[in-house]
């Protein structure tokens, strides 16, 4: 039986209300820091890199805490609950900073940033381990999957479109009350969107009466084993490390290389939504072209949108139209890659379930997690550690050896790690065709047996 379309909006909706409250950190907690606090940046990039290294020890055991939850409403939505309730007390915690200062405010930032991070994990893998359990089809995931990644990304262009105006809106003259303000707008819409999720969507293909648990040592090696699930660590890192550094230079591109720093609103305008409509369209896109094309067209798209800003940059550097190109491009590729990875984490719990007898949707959720915070912590400490190796010197013009070091930054570093993930992908990843419908058939019918 498919997914109604109730289930699929409502899960949809959770991703928007966690993502609305994870947008602005992303996009407006740097600014908030050192703009309105008064923090120096060098010690809250400092914490950020410590706070991802962090990460990556918290979100696997993380998952293995939720591998080993049993209760009477399941694995997964007691741990949404709970991690929604604790992360929007951390979010309103984040945006009270300016209250404190001296010493006993970097304590304070330090303290409640990574404890953020590791509440929303603590209902981020949960959330989406909730895929595997939904659908076991390969069409049905595909057709579930961009509603979540589409609200998801709304919640994005929304913050950055509208943020600072609601921020202005609350707080008048004082940001700091007007970022404290909208925290609490925020904090509503994720309890709002988790209760619609908890209300509304029931896991489909799991085993109630499994009361196995594993010990985090058994956790560790069913990852080990699962060679799909590692290869797609693999192969995930490196073209979320190649979007990460794209995304995150772009405006050091745009200022210097190309001498406009206004290009970079033009090339991320009609990218936003050309990402959405990428979304829209993903399902339909899945039907018609094969797993491997639509991984190809993840890659091959934001090449060639870096390979046209060395033609921008030497040829026409005030072309709106090929600047919007260019971006919607690797727009278009950052959609298909998210898409896409989601639904092939799930398919590797259908692998380790196959291939070991044991299924653990969250511990491969949390691989994906990880992948999300490493690509952009390792596209930080790139950009920093590349930038002074090019004597990049901020608010001057810089030397002709500087502008191609930003060249290859911005252009010759992602095309590289794009090329490494297609090559893993096309080397390693066995997940297709024929393969993946026999995963996925015996694990329809071990639980069709099983009701």
């Amino acid at each position: 039986m498919s997914l109604s379309m109730p289930t699929k909006l409502s899960y949809g909706f959770g991703a928007f209300g966690k993502d609305f409250a994870i947008a602005i950190v992303y996009l407006q907690l740097l600014f908030y820091y050192t703009d309105v606090v008064g923090v120096s940046a060098a010690f809250i990039g400092g914490l950020f890199l410590f706070a991802r290294i962090w990460d990556a020890v918290n979100d696997p055991v993380m998952g293995w805490v939720v591998a080993n939850t049993r209760t009477r409403w399941g694995k997964f939505k007691p741990w949404i609950l709970i991690g929604t309730i604790l992360n929007c007390i951390t979010l309103f915690a984040l945006f009270s900073a300016h209250h404190f200062d001296g010493t006993t405010q970097l304590i304070y930032i330090a303290v409640t940033y990574i404890l953020w991070g590791m509440t929303y994990t603590l209902m981020d893998i949960p959330f989406w381990s909730l895929v595997p359990t939904l659908a076991v089809d390969k069409q049905e995931r595909e057709q579930l999957v961009p509603f979540p990644r589409f609200f998801a990304d709304l919640a994005f262009v929304i913050t950055g479109l509208y943020a600072l105006k609601a921020i202005d809106f609350f707080g008048g003259q004082n940001q700091a009350l007007g970022f404290q303000m909208f925290s609490l707008v925020l904090i509503a819409c994720f309890v709002l969107s988790t209760i619609v999720v908890l209300l509304n969507v029931k896991e489909r293909y799991t085993n109630e009466a499994d009361d196995q648990k594993l010990s985090l040592k058994e956790m560790l090696s069913l990852i080990r084993k699962n060679d799909q699930l590692l290869t797609l660590l693999s192969m995930g890192l490196a073209h979320n490390l190649a979007m990460n550094l794209i995304i995150s230079f772009a405006i050091y591109y745009f200022t210097y290389v190309v001498g406009d720093k206004d290009m970079f609103a033009v090339y991320l305008g009609l990218a936003a939504i050309a990402k959405l409509v990428t979304l829209v369209l993903f399902s339909k896109m899945a039907r018609l072209l094969s797993r491997k094309i639509l991984w190809l067209g993840a890659s091959i798209c934001p090449i060639i949108g870096c390979l046209m800003l060395i033609l921008i940059a030497a040829y026409a550097p005030q072309s709106k139209i090929l600047i919007s190109i260019s971006g919607v491009l690797v727009n278009i590729g950052m959609a298909l890659f998210w898409a896409l990875i989601v639904i092939m984490v799930a398919d590797t719990v259908d692998y380790g379930e196959y291939k070991h007898g044991v299924r653990c949707e969250s511990v491969a959720f949390s691989v994906q997690t990880l992948v999300v915070k490493a690509g952009a912590a390792f596209a930080g400490f790139f950009i920093g550690i590349l930038l002074a190796a090019v004597d990049y010197v901020p608010n001057i013009e810089q030397s002709p050896e500087t502008i191609l070091g930003m060249k290859g930054i911005m252009i010759g570093l992602p095309i590289l790690f794009l090329g490494l993930a297609l090559f893993i992908y096309f080397k390693y990843y066995k997940l297709n065709d024929e393969f993946l419908s026999k995963v996925q058939s015996f694990v329809a019918k071990k639980y069709a047996d099983n009701r």
